[in-house]
């Protein structure tokens, strides 16, 4: 049973941690604009409230597993970039925040994907409607 039981944890701890760390989640910029779509419609239907579940579970795992590799892409730092258990509107925040190039109001559009570099700090936060 010892025996059974080590080799199931020698298993599953270098998949789990792999999952977590070193694996790239490849996709497509049509992929992440109806990723970051979706997370904002979460988003503002839900600004504001405070007890809100995890992107991951609002959104489903796919569409948040893009966006946090978007915003890992981009931050200069793992510690600062955008985690598992961020609300959407925090995975949106930090895209903002991390990024230069833009696709209307979509941050994080790399320049051949037809982004381009946004200087403006203004434009932080455009996910948000502007407040008349």
């Amino acid at each position: 049973m010892r025996a059974a039981l080590i080799l199931l944890l020698a298993i599953l701890l270098p998949t789990a941690a792999g999952a977590r760390e070193g694996d790239l989640i490849r996709h497509t910029t049509a992929e992440y604009l109806a990723a970051h779509a979706k997370a904002r419609g979460y988003a503002l239907a839900h600004l504001g409230q405070e007890r809100q579940p995890s992107c991951r579970r609002a959104i489903g795992t796919r569409p948040a597993q893009i966006l946090q590799q978007r915003c890992l892409d981009v931050s200069a730092s793992t510690r600062t970039a955008c985690g598992p258990a961020d609300r959407c509107e925090g995975l949106l925040d930090g895209l903002d925040a991390h990024c230069l190039s833009w696709r209307g109001e979509v941050a994080c559009v790399y320049d051949q994907d037809g982004g381009a570099a946004v200087m403006d700090w203004t434009k932080r936060g455009s996910w948000k409607p502007k407040e008349p």
